[in-house]
């Protein structure tokens, strides 16, 4: 191989070849030019340019450098790719001659000598030029070389020809030791697997780093022309072309860059006179880029207090302390004054983009801790209302700074009660680590005093959490992922505090403190925190229960990461089965985080659910692979979900398990889109963690997550709440069962005289946690003394409460959701930094009173909102020697003002809600704006940032905004409604937009396209909708373009006819109708008054408006009755004429069947009705102009009924009518005869008569349109008479239609029928699902259906030969002769129990126990059973119903229906019974402290046949197992 040196302008000689003759002078002209812009939409640049000489004279090894003749010119403005820019400006002089030497060795630059007087900046610039003329020459026509760059040690790719070499690299995926900061404090993660920001070496082997372009790409590409003289070679020309792009948004966004062009072209070559020969130098061998931050590392001390460098290249404000502090004070004022800004104007959006809520952060970064404090007392001075806003807004400011002196005057904050509330203190030390960028080990312990201090409540709870937070950006931020000065901070701060910590936990001896000092440990996110955790994660710890590892086990993710050891760790948890059901469950949440999980890891947890005992880990691991399976996660893991996809089928097929989506169950399930055009999108993931104790979860959790470029993970809020024993508890406070009148004394007695254990009442273990980008920011924990005088949960509450009634409230808060800064050389050696950063300013000025007046509870509340967010994208490059800088700016702005005054009253005596709304006015209205532009400029080193380009380019302007002139900018009003009934003046508006979509019929398309299917999931209606506002939103946060554009939407009171204040009185009652009364039930009557009275400028122009409704409901609904009038009052003044809309809607069900299971086929089902409603201008319904009235019926159809037949459910049910178990009694009571009936009470056939007697021009128009769009569906399926439609509603009164589903209701024939003729849609197609579910149900309640559909309620069914229990476990029975325990309450406090036994006359004989009142049944023949109560016998007529009472407290309520008996006890227990079968219903809350042969309602199924002492059992011997 021969290796060929060519230095920067000269070739060293090697192995006897050289490119360049020793003892000879060549010169070069050379050029530079660098920019920053876009070219999208209209390119644009900020840029600069060198023109310089460089004479080189060669000494062996040494090439001793001179540059001459050197000029510059700055340039900003269009960028052209067919005109040259640099044509239109002047370079001006620089009188500089530099000279520095190169030493080469084995075709690398090995060694720099340059004068001692320059400065890091002027060293990368040398660095630069060294390192871009190094060439290693093979005899092949591509190859891959390793040298030494600039950026680090990298790998460079080669393809030669016989004049031309060129050479590539892309530093994220080809260098190692790369020189590059980054602090990401919007702290997402790389959720494709693409991580890594450069190449690194493990266990011997390299690795390459990022392949993806997105979001950022670094790159070099070099070509080299040269010639060959005699046996020499020389290189007559170079060209370098380097470029750092930003893309976050897809092609189709907006795309940023950093351009560096270099070219050098050999002019002159002549004998060296040895005339260059610098001096006073000193030696570099390193040739990487410098930094200029080194002062800040992670374990150097320094003065906290002092101003730090926002960018690693120095600092660039050239102001004094002083100047800044004047700076901010203006700022805020300015902010303050912004609030005032209501009129959508040039000059208002040029002023909230120069003083948005981000225009305060720059000058604040740069002032020092004296500086703050002196700006904070001078705030302080003023306690005027806006004085007080800018003291809070500076404050906020400063807790979102992120320097270490604004860090240290927090804590002196918090130390010093500088905070108004333990909230704010709280919250402010817990956002110091999230902005933090320069913090190191002097910090941390400084921060550590906080935890010393003697203040309690949150921050107490905020200190160590924000503390571990602190410890770990501490080390993540000492140097890139595989630096040796991040694994040595690790060791000596991080896995310190780790050890200290574990060892509080150790030593706690409570439960709040061991979970405090887990969550300590899963903020440090550390390897050391995953090992010291491991023996409590894997349940070996001693005392040790399933909250605490739980939280252990997702404490450790973060260690098992950095250990590529997630799958080793967590998956023998969740194959132990011994683990609880939250620690398994927690363990393979942690699994399925990965990016990658294998199918042998897939086949064995599919595997392993075949032998599963606990529903709660089975059922959240099918719902685990759905939502991986099917949801949108925009993380390029479609290959992930088509795994998990190809498993949950044969899991499915198996019939292993039903997924249950039902109440308080374990699950998981994302709501998600992806807007695939840009590459964001986002989701919701909701789990649930169910409880074998309770119906009630154990834990319910929530993460709201953001995704970029489709592989770049942002969870931004989690919250998960554990309510262990809450529900129960509350139960028990407010249901109470008076132990003497329910004889709770003799139901215990029996439990006893049987040896049965009650198991004790569920502890509370109340727990909520806060995380903001994965870190706990809140963490609290409450158990049964928190509610109590003195307890936690009082406390915390009472802190949240305003005292007094009346109190203002003047709030300012800032929110930094993020920011981030990416910095690493060019290749001109010049630094470049990418930055970018949202924040949201919020302003609430609010008067709140309380009191009564005249009988009358109020509150009054007046507020005022304000609410201003300022998104910055920066892409810039530096010249540290001028302190000036070149980019390109993208600035978003959004604000927002809600200003409302509210009062709201409540009379009690009168039954009355009275509402005040008073309108915005138009001066203050309800305004939401938002406006983005995008620049490229040139900025000086000063606050201003001013800039004289004028000797350059006289045209340029320092900053100009993108644009293709003002004809491009347009503006269209998409509402402008100035409404004289309402009083109200709406607008919503584009303005000065350069976007194509502009266009009314692209902004329509585009809006609806965000609210489509296609991209989201679950594709259920209120997901689509919800799913579609974020993506609108999103596209508004983000606006990923190039193109200035603004929207606004603005309401308030109308300037010509205002309505001030809407006044509404609200009163109704309900009343009960005793006539008619049966099972157990009373009619009811609804009335319900609404008078609203809109106030004008004066008495005579207010609007008045009444609206009455009447709603009657007879027993089961068979009858049913509404009646409604509304009425506006006129107003001739604003020219509102009197207007009134009167409607009633009549119903009739036919009757109720002989029993409640009655199936009859023969009997056909219906609904009739009438309904009509009259409308218009007018003051009584009698004379109102319009006039329709419709008559309907809803039925079963005789199709329907044939068609049942031939379904599963009621071939089912007819066998099991038929079977020896159930043809003693009248109708079987099981699921498949209970979905018999369902099916055959759904009406299949709807009809429809209407009559348009009196139709207004109003009505007639909308009736239309309504027309036009059903014609139009509807035409693929068009029969008969195309005519008879054809003016239909408009030349004739009368229209009927009729729908008839069929075909298992996939198809339905409609019917219209007009005097002009009929018209036939047969067998239009149901393109949506489950049409069936969507039938009107004609004999059925869906309230207790749907509650035990849902988990809420459970049911267990025992007959004389079959028990299915209350987890849904069907197995054979008989009943004993014996008195056996079906069903009990076995609690401390038992409400019930439930005996059963066999009778000669019927199946089965029944005992109920509620508290201590017996109630009996015993069959005396086939037909007849005599009931008693505590001995005395009682009889129930058929439909009719018997309350018992004890004292005031009513016990129970018996029923009859047909041949079946009910007892409904409240909040007890229902029971179901005709000597057949007995159907028990407890109360929720009775799971996990249940007993009988119904099981452990446990939500188990694996673990049913159990005794009175909880020792297994054999099935057949459950009967015996539970005798009294």
């Amino acid at each position: 191989m021969k290796i060929l040196l060519l230095p920067l302008l000269a070739v060293a000689a090697y192995g006897g070849h050289a490119f360049l003759e020793d003892g000879k002078e060549y010169v070069y002209d050379a050029e530079l030019y660098q920019n920053a812009g876009t070219m999208d939409y209209s390119p644009s640049a900020a840029a600069t340019a060198w023109k310089y000489r460089v004479r080189m004279q060669v000494a062996g090894d040494d090439i001793h450098f001179r540059v001459v003749d050197l000029s510059s010119s700055q340039y900003v403005g269009p960028w052209s790719s067919t005109e040259w820019a640099w044509d239109k400006t002047t370079f001006t002089e620089i009188p500089v001659e530099d000279e520095f030497t190169i030493t080469y060795k084995n075709g690398q630059a090995v060694s720099l000598k340059v004068p001692s007087s320059f400065d890091t900046h002027r060293r990368n610039l040398i660095k630069a030029f060294a390192t871009t003329w190094q060439i290693s020459l093979e005899d092949k026509d591509y190859f891959v070389a390793q040298e030494n760059l600039l950026h680090g040690d990298c790998k460079v790719q080669y393809t030669v020809n016989d004049n031309m070499i060129s050479k590539s690299v892309s530093h994220f995926r080809d260098c190692k030791h790369r020189k590059f900061r980054i602090v990401d404090n919007f702290r997402g993660y790389r959720c494709d697997g693409d991580w890594s920001m450069e190449a690194w070496d493990i266990y011997g082997k390299e690795m390459e780093g990022r392949n993806d372009p997105e979001p950022l790409y670094s790159s070099a590409n070099t070509l080299f022309v040269v010639a060959k003289k005699g046996d020499r070679y020389q290189v007559n020309k170079m060209v370098l072309s380097g470029t750092v792009a930003a893309q976050y948004f897809e092609s189709p966004g907006i795309s940023t860059f950093i351009h560096v062009n270099r070219s050098m072209t050999l002019v002159d070559v002549r004998n060296s006179d040895g005339s260059i020969r610098p001096s006073g130098t000193v030696t570099l061998t390193d040739l990487s880029y410098e930094m200029s931050d080194g002062d800040y590392k992670w374990n150097k001390e320094r003065n906290l207090k002092d101003k730090e460098p926002f960018f690693s290249s120095g600092e660039y404000f050239q102001e004094d302390q002083v100047t800044l502090q004047g700076a901010i004070v203006k700022i805020l004022d300015m902010i303050w004054k912004s609030f005032s800004l209501h009129d959508v104007n040039r000059p208002n959006m040029d002023m909230l983009h120069k003083f948005g809520s981000g225009s305060a952060m720059p000058i604040v970064y740069g002032m020092n801790y004296d500086s703050l404090m002196d700006v904070f007392n001078q705030l302080k001075g003023d306690t005027s209302v806006a004085g007080v806003a800018k003291q809070n807004m500076f404050r906020e400011f400063v807790a979102e700074a992120g320097t270490s002196a604004a860090a240290i005057f927090i804590k002196d904050a918090v130390l010093s009660n500088l905070f108004d509330n333990d909230s704010d203190a709280a919250r402010a030390v817990a956002g110091i680590a999230f902005h933090i960028r320069r913090p190191n080990v002097q910090l941390v312990n400084e921060f550590a005093a906080i935890l010393e201090s003697d203040r309690h409540g949150l921050v107490e709870m905020a200190g160590p959490l924000a503390l571990a937070h602190l410890i770990q950006r501490t080390c993540h931020l000492a140097g890139n992922t595989f630096s040796d000065e991040r694994r040595q901070c690790v060791s000596e701060l991080s896995d310190v505090w780790a050890d200290k910590y574990f060892k509080k936990f150790t030593e706690a001896t409570d439960q709040e403190d061991k979970l405090m000092a887990i969550s300590f440990l899963l903020n440090l996110k550390s390897v050391k925190a995953k090992e010291l955790l491991r023996p409590v994660a894997y349940g070996e710890y001693p005392g040790v229960d399933d909250q605490l590892q739980a939280r252990a086990i997702r404490a450790s993710f973060w260690g098992t990461i950095y250990t590529q050891s997630t799958k080793d760790y967590y998956l023998p948890i969740f194959m132990n089965m011994r683990n609880s059901h939250g620690a398994r469950i927690a363990a393979i949440e942690q699994i399925f985080i990965m990016n990658n999980v294998d199918v042998t890891t897939l086949s064995m947890i599919m595997t392993h659910m075949f032998a599963e005992q606990d529903n709660e880990v089975l059922n959240y691991v099918f719902t685990l692979f759905d939502k991986h399976a099917n949801s949108k996660y925009a993380c390029n893991d479609e290959a992930k979900a088509n795994k998990v996809r190809y498993f949950l089928k044969y899991m499915k097929q198996m019939a292993i398990h039903r997924t249950d989506y039902g109440f308080g169950v374990s699950k998981t399930f994302r709501q998600s889109y992806v807007q695939e055009k840009y590459g964001y999108g986002g989701g919701i993931e909701f789990s649930v963690l169910g409880s074998h104790a309770s119906t009630t979860p154990l834990e319910v959790g929530l993460r709201l997550d953001t995704n970029l470029f489709g592989g770049y993970q942002s969870n931004l809020l989690t919250i998960n709440i554990r309510i262990e024993g809450l529900a129960k508890s509350l139960v028990r406070k407010f249901i109470k069962m008076p132990e003497n009148e329910w004889r709770i004394q003799d139901l215990q007695n029996i439990f006893s005289s049987m040896g049965v254990a009650l198991k004790p009442n569920q502890a509370i273990k109340v727990e909520f946690q806060v995380l903001l980008k994965d870190v706990i920011v809140l963490h609290r924990m409450f158990d049964e003394t928190a509610a109590e005088k003195g307890g936690k949960l009082k406390e915390f509450i009472s802190s949240l409460q305003g005292s007094g009634n009346e109190y203002s409230l003047n709030y300012q808060r800032v929110l930094q959701w993020g920011s981030a800064i990416y910095e690493q050389p060019t290749e001109s050696g010049l630094p470049m930094a990418y930055a970018s950063a949202l924040t949201t300013l919020a302003s609430l000025e609010a008067t709140v009173k309380r009191g009564l007046s005249r009988g009358v509870i109020f509150r009054d509340i007046d507020w005022d909102i304000h609410l201003n967010t300022q998104a910055t994208t920066l892409m810039t490059f530096f010249i540290p020697s001028q302190r000036i800088s070149h980019g390109i700016v993208q600035d978003r702005v959004y604000t927002a003002h809600f200003p409302r005054h509210l009062i709201i009253g409540v009379n009690i005596v009168k039954k009355e809600l009275r509402i005040q709304l008073l309108r915005p006015e138009v001066t203050h209205p309800f305004l939401m704006v938002m406006h983005s532009r995008t620049s490229v400029m040139a900025r000086g080193a000063n606050i201003g940032g001013d800039v004289d380009l004028s000797a350059n380019c006289p045209s340029c302007p320092n900053k100009m905004i993108i644009s293709k002139g003002q004809n491009a900018m347009k503006s269209r009003p998409v509402i402008d409604h100035d409404s004289k009934h309402m009083g109200t003046l709406t607008k919503v508006e584009i303005f000065d937009c350069e976007m194509v979509e502009i266009e009314e019929a692209k902004t329509v398309g585009h809006t609806v396209n965000a609210f489509l299917p296609f991209n989201k999931y679950p594709k259920t209606p209120f997901n689509i909708f919800q799913m579609g506002i974020r993506q609108v939103q999103a596209f508004f946060l983000y606006f990923p373009r190039a193109e200035q554009c603004g929207a606004y939407f603005r309401f308030s009171q109308s300037p010509k006819n205002p309505v001030k204040e809407i006044d509404i009185s609200i009163q109704g009652k309900i009343l009960d109708v005793s006539k008619g009364a049966r099972l157990g039930q009373v009619g009811k009557k609804t009335f319900l008054k609404v008078d609203i009275v809109a106030k004008g400028s004066k008495k005579a122009e207010n609007r008045e408006f009444k609206l009455n409704m009447k709603y009657e409901r007879s027993v089961a609904g068979i009858e049913n009755s509404l009646k409604v009038q509304f009425g506006a009052g006129g107003n001739k003044i604003v020219g509102l004429s009197d207007y009134v809309i009167c409607a009633s809607m009549e119903n009739k069900y036919s009757s109720v069947g002989k029993s409640y299971m009655n199936t009859n086929l023969d009997e056909r089902l219906a609904v009739t009705g009438s309904a009509g409603i009259k409308y218009g201008e007018g003051k009584k319904c009698g004379q109102a102009p319009g006039s329709t009235d419709i008559k309907f019926e809803h039925s079963t159809t005789q199709l329907g009924r044939e068609e049942l037949k031939n379904k599963w459910y009621y071939k089912a049910c007819m066998e099991q009518r038929a079977s020896n178990e159930w043809k003693s009694g009248e109708d079987p009571y099981t699921a498949e005869c209970w979905l018999t009936l369902w099916d055959a009470s759904l009406a299949r056939k709807y009809s429809w008569n209407m009559d348009f007697e009196k139709t207004t021009p109003t009505v007639k128009s909308w009736l239309s349109k309504a027309q036009t769009v059903v014609k139009a569906g509807l035409i693929p399926y068009w029969d008969v008479d195309p005519d008879a439609l054809v003016g239909a509603i408009t030349d004739t009164p009368k229209l009927s239609f009729e729908f008839v589903f069929k075909n298992k209701d996939r198809v339905v024939d409609a019917t219209f029928i007009t005097d002009k003729g009929t018209s036939k849609f047969p067998d239009v197609a149901l393109n949506l699902p489950n049409w069936t579910g969507r039938l009107r149900q004609l004999k059925l309640e869906k309230t207790v259906p749907d509650m035990i559909q849902s988990n809420i309620l459970s049911t267990c069914l025992q007959t004389s030969e079959s028990i299915r229990t209350l987890d849904n476990v069907t197995f054979p029975y008989q009943p004993s002769s014996c008195w056996t325990l079906v069903s009990g309450h076995c609690a401390p406090k038992p409400g019930y129990a439930v005996f059963t036994k066999k009778n000669r006359n019927m199946p089965l004989s029944m005992r109920v126990y509620l508290g201590g009142h017996k109630i009996e049944f015993e069959p005396i023949d086939s037909k007849n059973i005599k009931i008693t109560k505590d001995g005395s016998q009682e009889q129930v007529e058929d439909k009719g119903s018997k309350t018992f009472m004890e004292g005031k407290e009513e016990i129970l309520k018996l029923m009859k229906w047909g041949s079946v008996y009910t007892i409904f006890s409240p909040y007890n227990v229902n029971v179901i019974y005709d000597g057949t079968f007995v159907q028990v219903i407890p109360a929720p809350f009775v799971k996990g402290q249940h007993c009988g042969v119904c099981g452990n309602f446990d939500g188990n199924k694996k673990n049913e046949f159990l005794n009175k002492v909880g020792a297994p059992v054999d099935a057949g011997r459950m009967a015996q197992a539970w005798c009294i």
